[in-house]
């Protein structure tokens, strides 16, 4: 609950102060009241992981999405150049929808996706700068911030505001959709259904059914949830080291950070049988030399 959902298994959200500021709070008034009991933050971290091949699954998932948005379904194509074409189309049509220049995607060269989001990206912060000022590199600062602002500006223009909370929408889409993290040779069937759940929960919203969906974690296959516990943050002794929030934040998202990267290595053998070529996946550079 102190955390940003980010949909991405393999990396940490931001985090919000009140876990340690409520720490802090209750290592204080022990100490105030001569209480002895030590004061720990108790770290968290968990990884679902499908317990095999759930290639039917993210088909009908994708299925769904495509006919939702009206972007075409065709089961016989692979699953690979489905997920490709899906994110390949949901680009061009939400630039078009939102009035933003066309990303310059072609959907028969794939491995061109990232380089044309990030187009597509400089255009969403431009427009919402235009009316919003700078936009925050930091996700979770952006849209706080914006959101605010949105709604300032709906009480002068109801129209523009109703704009610029797709623009928002948009941002938090493609930012999310970071090619660190999606870019590599191959995926896991683990992120190809994190990305569709993102893509679902943002733009699948009509109806009680999608409601629900988005609402309850429903997974296109069965899953184990593999947990574990970092060690504590002792508060009782940072409070009288004079360690501060701050600090206290980033070594919680460090320990957070490293458990999630353990869990990732740990599961990697039951995920790589059913890794898949990634389409949006640039193929390196090769250097020739001359004579």
């Amino acid at each position: 609950p102190e955390g940003t959902a980010t949909w991405q298994a393999e990396r940490v959200g931001s985090l919000r102060s009140g876990i340690v500021e409520m720490a802090l709070a209750a290592a204080r008034a022990a100490a105030e009241a001569g209480d002895q009991r030590p004061v720990f933050i108790v770290p968290v971290v968990w990884r679902l992981c499908f317990t095999g091949d759930v290639a039917g699954g993210l088909a009908r998932e994708l299925t769904h999405i495509e006919r939702a948005l009206d972007l075409g379904s065709d089961p016989r194509r692979s699953l690979r150049d489905r997920f490709a074409a899906l994110l390949g189309g949901l680009l061009m049509a939400r630039a078009k929808r939102l009035d933003c220049p066309s990303p310059e995607f072609d959907p028969a060269h794939p491995a061109g996706y990232f380089p044309a989001q990030s187009r597509a990206l400089a255009a969403v912060r431009a427009r919402l700068a235009a009316h919003h000022g700078a936009i925050d590199e930091d996700l979770a600062v952006a849209q706080h911030r914006l959101r605010r602002s949105i709604r300032e500006r709906a009480l002068r223009d109801p129209d523009g505001a109703r704009q610029d909370r797709a623009l928002l929408l948009e941002l938090q889409r493609l930012t999310r959709l970071d090619p660190s993290l999606y870019g590599a040779p191959t995926l896991t069937q683990e992120q190809m259904a994190e990305v569709l759940k993102a893509t679902r929960s943002a733009l699948v919203t009509r109806g009680w059914r999608n409601s629900l969906h988005n609402t309850v974690p429903i997974a296109v296959g069965p899953r184990v949830a593999h947990i574990r516990v970092p060690d504590p943050i002792a508060v009782h002794a940072a409070l009288q080291t004079g360690t501060g929030p701050e600090a206290l934040l980033a070594q919680l998202h460090e320990r957070l950070q490293r458990a999630v990267e353990a869990l990732g290595q740990e599961c990697e053998p039951s995920a790589a049988p059913f890794r898949r070529d990634n389409p949006l996946c640039a193929p390196p550079l090769t250097a020739v030399l001359a004579p």
